[in-house]
């Protein structure tokens, strides 16, 4: 069953990241784990859903925005985040990089919300023609090994806050 009182959220910066420090995979008995690390093999890969968007401030100079992504994670294992990083579009045209660094533990069978605010010239977003944006990026994490072989990849397009 999904924890559903994790109301953690993880927050991430353009180019500035902040994380709390986290400890390695918890131990579990069985084949899986040698010495309290789970191998990243016997992981299902991760969820990244529910992008969400809001303008939360528009200034003289630059707007300022948050997106935030769901991980879900399926595992009967705990994981190690070790950074999410992706790029922010508008019209094509890459505006930010967005990134978290880690590592951050996420319990098994748990979600958390990853929060990037991201800030953006006025000048920049009355060039834009389109109505949506794009992020692009990958989330890595392992079973406590440090390897970060558990790559899960995500794509999504939002119509951009007004």
């Amino acid at each position: 069953m999904r924890s559903t009182g994790n109301t953690d959220w993880v927050r991430g910066m353009v180019c500035v990241a902040a994380l709390a420090s986290g400890c390695g995979a918890a131990p579990r008995d069985g084949d899986s784990t040698v010495g309290g690390v789970v191998a990243s093999s016997s992981l299902r890969a991760l969820e990244v859903s529910n992008p969400e968007a809001r303008l939360l401030s528009r200034e003289a100079t630059r707007a300022t925005f948050e997106i935030r992504v769901l991980v879900t994670h399926e595992n009967e294992d705990a994981v190690t985040i070790r950074h999410v990083r992706g790029t922010l579009s508008f019209d094509g045209l890459e505006v930010a990089t967005l990134q978290i660094e880690g590592p951050q533990q996420l319990d098994a069978d748990a979600e958390r919300v990853f929060v990037f605010e991201v800030h953006v010239p006025l000048s920049l977003l009355a060039t834009v023609r389109g109505d949506t944006f794009t992020v692009r990026g990958a989330l890595v994490a392992d079973g406590g090994s440090g390897d970060g072989a558990l790559v899960t990849p995500f794509e999504f397009t939002e119509p951009i806050p007004r």
